[in-house]
Formats: C-alpha cells, sequence, structure tokens
C-alpha cells in the first residue's frame, strides 16, 4: 500500500519534500528502504525538472524513475552511470538533447538504457 500511494498519488516534487521533512529518526531507515525499493517507482514529474532539480537527489536516494530528459553533458563523476546499471529495467522513457549531450559519460548512459519504450534525439542539426 505504501508504494501504492508513493506511486500513483505523489510527484517527484511532493517526494523530494516530504524526505526533506521526515525527521523521524527511528523510522528514517524504513523510509529510505521504501524509497529506494523496486516498488517504488516514480513516473509523476515533469521531465524537464529532472535534470536541474531532482536529478542529485534521485541519485542519492536511489529512487527509481521512468523517464529521464539528457538535457546537458552528464554523469562526469558516474553516479549516473552507476544508477542505470542497477535501475534501467525502470526507465522506459528518454529523450536526449544531441546538442548537449555529446560527451561519452552521455552517450554511455543512453547506452545503458535497455528496456526503453521511447527514445528520442532532439537537436541534433549538423553545423558547418
Amino acid at each position: 500500500l505504501s508504494c501504492t500511494v508513493l506511486n500513483d498519488w505523489l510527484d517527484l516534487e511532493c517526494l523530494v519534500r516530504l524526505d526533506s521533512a521526515y525527521c523521524s529518526h527511528l523510522k528514517r531507515r524504513s523510509w529510505l528502504e521504501l524509497i529506494s525499493s523496486s516498488e517504488c517507482v516514480c513516473h509523476n514529474f515533469n521531465v524537464s525538472n529532472i535534470n536541474a532539480k531532482y536529478l542529485p537527489w534521485v541519485l542519492k536516494r536511489n529512487v527509481k524513475i521512468t523517464k529521464l530528459f539528457l538535457c546537458e553533458n552528464v554523469d562526469g563523476d558516474g553516479r549516473l552511470s552507476n544508477y542505470m546499471k542497477n535501475s534501467d529495467r525502470f526507465m522506459v522513457h528518454l529523450s536526449v538533447d544531441s546538442t548537449k549531450v555529446l560527451n561519452q559519460d552521455g552517450l554511455s548512459v543512453v547506452g545503458q538504457c535497455r528496456h526503453l519504450h521511447d527514445l528520442k534525439y532532439l537537436g541534433g542539426t549538423e553545423q558547418e
């Protein structure tokens, strides 16, 4: 029931707020285990906000998400790559701004998404 509420009723922004408001040290470990479990998969959020605002939190908490928009060179420290190794089965929608995601790290993240239903490359006009 807990994951159903988190998955279906709350969006990612609410999860972040709830995480920062959850102050009970006695139940904190249970909360962190819940939001990082494979049953808790967040799919209610604005994809364009994930990188700037929430991607660091998603990576830190190991929250499963179903969509991602790579709009800048990513993963210089390897955290997103490590996340994808364990969570790629949940990632079904991926959009890539190919004018900005040009580095090998970003391309390796795309290559790790083996269960995609939808992959969009945005931009990509070649300049002479």
